[in-house]
């Protein structure tokens, strides 16, 4: 059977026939500061061998090529959107020819059915399969964490500055995003303005997440509370609404007052992937049992919105599909009373459990502070657990905070935007 291959026409490729025997792929050659490509009808895949010799080939299936086609019948250059319907695309439509032209850097296949697509090179190569490539795409998704022990220097940003400073806001949230663990220093604390300060900040970033207990939320002693926060107790280390199936992803605690007359008090931190780390070197078992079973939470209370009553099963410690640390999922006050699994597994469940919150609490895995007036304390609720310790009031003084929420999905949103921004104003 006659197999296509490809030829040149001044710069095109053009699909013709070959006899039998000939490879179905045909490797163009070209001089040296050309892009050349070749074309694989049998595994539809177009190859292009950059002029740039510093860039690796870059092997673009045919099937997403015209998915992706630019032009304006296709893609909607306002919206950046895509026009063309799915119940309209073939997606083993066939490449008559491709060319391609360095002056204007940019590749154009004529397709089967007479559409023309024109890809910039840029755009392809940002846009390349290779495993490389793909990593480095990942990490739009999510950056890479810095693990720490106790050994970790809080990082500190001043709130002045945050809050009109593009550079100094994003060096904050690539901190956050790195270490999950910042204070902002200097906050308002007077009047409406301090108790606003906390909003505020969240939209300098985006905007606060509403929960049950509202779109911000004060912590201080109270009388009837709805939850242990609101009370003098001892929190051991957790994370916060561990009973939402997307629990926050930014928690924000701003220190409005903190008299020098209130014994106790102070918080901890621990990097709950590092703790993670550990017990899998440690106690394989225990790591098995956590990153599997699904262990229930809840939240029964009337608060800001209404009466309520959250439930949720989460994994203590939970992966993503490639095997990296999603989130921990661990509070110890709101885990639920029921056990969803085997009576003569809970044993081994409490065993495990109890050697991760030793090493959460141990001195390999936990930082503490003891927060100032104006200290804006922000952590990733979905990796850095956070505790405090009792506190005794003596006299008239008082411990208040004001909290608020944030996602990451809207974090990391402004962060690409603010990356955009910041390096478009670079010389």
């Amino acid at each position: 059977m006659a197999m296509a291959t490809l030829r040149f026409i001044g710069r095109k490729i053009v699909l013709g026939k070959q006899g039998p025997g000939l490879a179905a792929a045909s490797t163009l050659r070209r001089a040296l500061a050309t892009t050349v490509g070749s074309v694989d009808k049998q595994k539809r895949l177009l190859t292009v061998r950059w002029s740039d010799k510093s860039r690796r080939d870059s092997l673009l299936p045919l099937a997403w090529l015209r998915d992706n086609c630019q032009c304006s019948a296709c893609f909607h250059p306002d919206t950046l959107s895509r026009l063309q319907l799915m119940e309209n695309f073939d997606p083993k439509i066939g490449a008559d020819s491709v060319q391609f032209d360095d002056a204007s850097k940019t590749c154009s296949v004529t397709w089967s059915d007479g559409h023309v697509s024109t890809y910039k090179y840029d755009w392809l190569m940002r846009r390349s399969f290779d495993s490389e490539s793909q990593q480095q795409r990942s990490l739009w998704y999510s950056g890479k964490h810095e693990l720490w022990g106790s050994d970790y220097a809080i990082r500190r940003h001043p709130f002045d500055q945050l809050m009109k400073s593009d550079s100094s806001l994003l060096q904050f949230l690539n901190d956050m995003e790195a270490f999950g663990l910042t204070v902002v220093e200097g906050a308002p604390i007077a009047g409406t303005e301090g108790l606003r300060a906390v909003t505020d900040l969240c939209n300098r970033v985006a905007f606060p997440m509403e929960t049950n207990y509202g779109t911000t939320f004060t912590v201080k002693s109270k009388l009837n509370p709805s939850n242990l926060a609101y009370t003098p107790a001892r929190l051991g280390l957790h994370v916060d609404l561990p009973f939402y199936k997307d629990p926050p992803g930014i928690q924000l605690l701003h220190c409005l007052a903190q008299s020098n007359n209130i014994t106790g008090g102070e918080n901890f931190f621990s990097d709950g992937f590092h703790a993670a780390n550990l017990l899998k070197v440690a106690n394989s078992d225990a790591y098995k049992m956590l990153t599997t079973r699904l262990v229930d939470f809840y939240d029964y209370e009337t608060d800001h919105l209404a009466d309520f009553h959250m439930l949720c099963r989460q994994r203590v410690i939970s992966l993503t599909s490639d095997g990296e640390y999603e989130m921990i999922c661990y509070n110890n006050q709101v885990r639920d009373t029921y056990l969803n699994m085997p009576a003569d597994q809970v044993q081994l469940f409490y065993d495990a459990l109890k050697a991760f919150d030793t090493l959460l609490h141990g001195e390999q895995c936990s930082v503490s502070t003891k927060l100032k007036e104006g200290d804006i304390v922000t952590f990733d609720n979905r990796r850095v657990l956070h505790g405090r310790n009792s506190y005794t009031v003596h006299g008239t003084a008082e411990r208040h905070l004001e909290g608020a929420y944030l996602r990451w999905d809207e974090v990391y949103s402004r962060i690409r935007r603010l990356e955009e921004s910041v390096r478009s104003r670079q010389p």
